[in-house]
């Protein structure tokens, strides 16, 4: 199920499995405030949420914020701007966050290095 967010930064939400509908109400009332990566991880830390980064490539990150009732995981493409927000039922692998992004049509970006153009990340697994 997918709804669309609006507030300072658009986006959509998306219901992967059976989360919890207290986290799903409070992720839809705490997105709209989220100005930034850090102001969505804070709200996570102060729900004592495990909170990582996954990085993709170099320029796309998840962040898995691990909480009772499903796993939060957004969507940076940009620095600083959360672009999505998704609502696991389960505590997806960086693996199965990839896959996932690959099935929508997202391909990673090359990142210059000495010895030539490479993938950085989770992603260098599909090159």
């Amino acid at each position: 199920m997918v709804f669309e967010v609006v507030g300072e930064h658009p986006a959509t939400m998306t219901l992967i499995g059976n989360p919890s509908a207290a986290l799903i109400r409070e992720v839809r009332l705490a997105f709209r405030r989220w100005t930034s990566l850090e102001a969505a991880v804070l709200w996570g830390l102060e729900r004592r949420a495990e909170v990582d980064v996954i990085s993709q490539d170099e320029y796309t990150h998840d962040i898995r914020m691990v909480l009772r009732g499903g796993t939060v995981v957004l969507d940076s493409g940009r620095i600083g701007d959360p672009m999505g927000v998704s609502i696991w039922q389960i505590r997806p692998s960086p693996e199965t966050l990839l896959g996932r992004r690959v099935a929508l049509g997202w391909q990673p970006r090359t990142s210059p290095m000495a010895e030539g153009d490479e993938v950085l990340g989770v992603a260098a697994c599909l090159l």
